[in-house]
């Protein structure tokens, strides 16, 4: 069952899919969580998905993955050096 928060963005993204107001509907997908873009996927059609798919700001879309990258090389580099000081 989805939650009023999550009815509203389907509806909105419906609505604007239907008047074709695809810069306001980017704005919108662009400034939600990462994971409400799924609950909208799974009320619209194939097509639609893909046009909405479409939208999402590669940049806003890898952010995430590129943190949790620059983190994991940060904490090899500091194990790097702790075991150099640690042979000493």
């Amino acid at each position: 069952m989805l939650s009023e928060r999550d009815k509203i963005l389907v509806d909105s993204i419906k609505r604007l899919m239907r008047r074709g107001a695809f810069t306001h509907m980017r704005k919108i997908i662009n400034k939600t969580h990462a994971a409400d873009p799924s609950v909208v996927f799974r009320s619209l059609t194939l097509n639609s998905q893909r046009k909405q798919f479409n939208m999402i700001d590669s940049a806003v879309a890898t952010g995430p993955f590129v943190t949790t990258a620059i983190d994991i090389i940060s904490v090899l580099f500091c194990f790097e050096i702790a075991t150099i000081f640690l042979s000493m």
